[in-house]
């Protein structure tokens, strides 16, 4: 199950509170600053993506709240301390989404942070699975000619990938993932 959050820059009223819960049975409303809330609920079906684009102008015609729609919340701070969670996503572009959004902008901003989000990654996954995504985004993101110059089989090239995405959240099988750890490590 994902964890989705909806980031508000405004107090959500009760029409909206309402709405939500007659679309999510289990949401929470969260204070997280003076100016920003959070309404978090958990996705039942990880097979179908939702249409974030939709339900977010969905809820900006209804309501014309200043939302903006944060998949991931939870994951992200395990990049980031919440304080420079909070100030990043109050400066966020409407067509922020989700935690690859979040670094692709933090990457545009060239902002001070970037060096720990680095460090933690490294962390996380280790130089071997660094090596592994810059050898991927090397080959143009054809796995059988990367894992030939890794000299690995084919499908423990997928696994990698698959564990890189299992402890990130970051789904480095797309061209915008990828490019991520490109840009960060390249």
């Amino acid at each position: 199950m994902k964890k989705i959050v909806y980031v508000f820059q405004k107090t959500p009223n009760e029409s909206l509170k309402s709405l939500f819960k007659a679309l999510h049975q289990d949401i929470k409303l969260i204070t997280l600053t003076k100016q920003l809330f959070k309404i978090t609920y958990h996705e039942c079906v990880e097979d179908e993506p939702l249409d974030y684009e939709a339900i977010r102008s969905l809820i900006l015609t209804d309501f014309q709240e200043d939302l903006i729609i944060f998949e991931t919340y939870e994951r992200s701070l395990s990049f980031l301390d919440e304080e420079s969670l909070i100030h990043f996503i109050q400066s966020l572009p409407y067509n922020t989404y989700d935690l690859m959004d979040l670094i692709k902008y933090m990457i545009k901003r060239n902002v001070t942070h970037l060096e720990s989000i680095k460090k933690k990654l490294a962390s996380i996954l280790g130089q071997e699975m660094i090596d592994t995504l810059l050898a991927l985004a090397s080959h143009n993101m054809n796995i059988s000619i990367a894992a030939k110059h890794l000299y690995l089989h084919r499908n423990t090239m997928h696994y990698r990938i698959d564990k890189v995405i299992e402890k990130t959240g970051i789904d480095v099988k797309t061209f915008q993932g990828l490019a991520i750890f490109y840009l960060l490590f390249g």
